[in-house]
């Protein structure tokens, strides 16, 4: 049978055609209908979101104020950096016995400073000195001269009677609690079941009330307005809220110190705080004209006044361990060189005394913090507050009555301190923190050089004067080397922050040691122990230029209209109060 060519083609061509819908048939069409109308409506819900997001953000409330979109105050805020100074230093150099020329020339400052305040309007009287090592080595007296003072604090003496029952094993541990050696004491604790301890209370950390329940004497007293004992200031205890959790938060109190020397004292003293202090405290240090009952002050005592005239000297009573306390400055400079190990006489063991001026601390998740005020600086201690400078710490203690101020304020690490007693206003506290922070400053300046060994050179006069780079393609920068002290400054303008130290390190190559005070990353990202190479200079003259890195730097005179400023708020300040 033959297949005709036609039929066969058609076949062929059958096979290789492919199948597709018949649109028009119904199940088909409306399939694909109804993915076109979905397709269409998610478009248009995405158009629609669209509109109304642009018109919400564009459209105008006629009630609106148009606000500048960028606050000036939020621009400064962001391009203003505070950095905490970064502390370089590891280990401290001891001061020296003698006092180093430069605190001599800062005592100067002490001088103006003590001289400022004396025009401080309703001040009476001030006494001042400042300790180092075991001698006085400033003096000032305005209106007073080593008299009586009312109004010093005596908690340093309730903490160095507490540590001296401590050391003689009356009282077992501070983290004792206070119930243990008086079962008495018992104070309403809603926050948890915690006890008050020995430590809580000395640190101030309790979260007793500050004041003694000194019953209606304490308003209506003309001359004793605490007349209460012991049973009395417990049983008004039992009925008595704390402020905080025990060991939470630092709050001043002086009922904590109060109640913790008359509970002692009742124990282990025959009831009597006062003859016990006297005893064991002041009379083995030479503190003869110290004391807490004012009855048996001299007559050649300070006169206190407030607003209204003369302040009146009220007796404290059973308050008297807390407030009560009069002195003068030479009794409290024997105080202080107790306190700073440099004294001849001990009535405490060297372990116990650097205890008694350590932070106090707390413990939040297995991490021990201290008791922090809220300016990220001052720390609470046992009897003491505590300043955190960076390099070094100030322990200060103050303490006012009407008509009285006293300050009282020493650096351990430089054996270096003040003394204030102030009659009239209550200014004492500033004046000492003001003439101490800028002695320890300094101090602080000269042992941080002896440790980088900075060492004084004869012949700075060659080095001396301004440098200009020679290049082609870097914008003008100047080098000043100036000196202070003997010692070279090196000063680059712009790209400075401050002035730096030159340390020698041969002829006429020199390393350059950034101040202290600095953040962090200056010291790891600038040009921190960097070498700076001075021409050597022809005979009797000065180098005519230097090499600082890979860049060469020429002498020139000086263009004053065009010098720039170094970019740093510190760069009017001595040399010798930084490093």
């Amino acid at each position: 049978m033959t297949v005709s060519s036609d039929d066969s083609s058609a076949t062929s061509t059958s096979q290789c055609v492919v199948s597709y819908p018949d649109v028009s048939s119904s199940r088909e069409a409306k399939t694909i209908a109804r993915l076109k109308l979905a397709l269409e409506l998610v478009a248009l819900g995405f158009l629609t979101m669209t509109v109304l997001f642009i018109w919400q953000i564009t459209k105008k409330r006629p009630d609106a104020v148009v606000q500048n979109p960028v606050d000036p105050s939020t621009t400064q805020k962001y391009l203003t950096f505070k950095n905490s100074p970064c502390p370089i230093m590891i280990e401290r150099a001891q001061p020296p016995w003698v006092l180093p020329n430069e605190v001599k020339r800062a005592l100067y400052q002490a001088d103006a400073i003590s001289g400022a305040f004396e025009g401080v309007q309703g001040l009476v009287g001030m006494t001042a000195n400042v300790v180092y090592q075991d001698s006085v080595i400033w003096r000032r007296n305005y209106g007073l001269k080593d008299k009586n003072h009312p109004g010093v604090s005596p908690d340093q003496d309730t903490a160095i009677f507490v540590f001296k029952l401590l050391e003689t094993g009356e009282i077992d541990c501070l983290d004792d609690p206070l119930e243990k050696y008086e079962p008495r004491f018992q104070v309403k604790n809603s926050f948890n079941q915690q006890k008050i301890t020995i430590r809580q209370i000395l640190a101030h950390t309790s979260g007793l009330p500050r004041e003694v329940p000194c019953s209606d004497a304490y308003s209506y007293g003309k001359t004793h307005v605490c007349p209460v004992n012991n049973t009395y200031v417990l049983e008004q205890l039992s009925r008595t809220e704390l402020k905080n959790p025990p060991g939470r938060l630092p709050h001043y109190s002086n009922l904590g110190y109060a109640l913790i020397a008359r509970i002692f004292a009742e124990k282990f003293a025959n009831s009597d705080y006062e003859g016990w202090v006297e005893r064991n405290i002041f009379q083995p240090l030479g503190m003869g004209k110290t004391g807490f009952n004012l009855r048996r002050m001299s007559s050649n005592k300070a006169v206190g006044y407030d607003d209204d005239g003369e302040a009146p000297l009220v007796d404290w009573d059973w308050a008297s361990p807390a407030i009560q306390a009069y002195s003068t400055a030479n009794d409290l400079y024997k105080l202080m060189t107790f306190l700073l190990g440099t004294s001849s006489t001990s009535i405490l063991t060297r372990e116990l005394v650097q205890q008694l001026m350590k932070p106090e601390t707390k413990v939040v998740q297995r991490l021990k913090h201290n008791f922090m005020y809220p300016d990220g600086s001052t720390v609470f201690g046992t009897g003491w507050e505590i300043i955190d400078a960076g390099t070094y710490s100030v322990v200060t203690k103050s303490g006012f009555v009407p008509g009285y101020s006293a300050g009282f304020a020493f650096v351990p690490e430089f054996k270096l301190g003040a003394v204030v007693l102030v009659s009239g206003r209550e200014v004492a506290w500033r004046l000492v923190h003001s003439i101490v922070q800028t002695l320890a400053k300094t101090m602080d300046a000269v042992l941080l050089r002896q440790q980088l060994q900075i060492q004084l050179l004869p012949n700075n006069e060659q080095y001396l004067g301004e440098y200009r780079i020679v290049s082609h393609w870097m914008p003008e920068v100047i080098v000043n080397i100036t000196q202070n002290d003997g010692l070279l400054l090196f000063t680059q303008l712009p790209g400075s922050f401050g002035f730096s130290y030159l340390k020698p390190i041969t002829d006429h190559v020199f390393e350059v040691i950034y101040r202290a005070g600095l953040d962090c990353m200056t010291y790891g990202l600038g040009q921190n122990r960097e070498r700076v190479s001075f021409d050597p200079p022809s005979a009797g003259k000065k180098s005519p230029g230097l090499r600082f890195g890979p860049f060469i730097f020429k002498r020139t005179f000086p263009v004053h209209n065009n010098v720039l400023k170094p970019r740093t708020s510190g760069s009017h300040l001595a040399p010798s109060s930084l490093l």
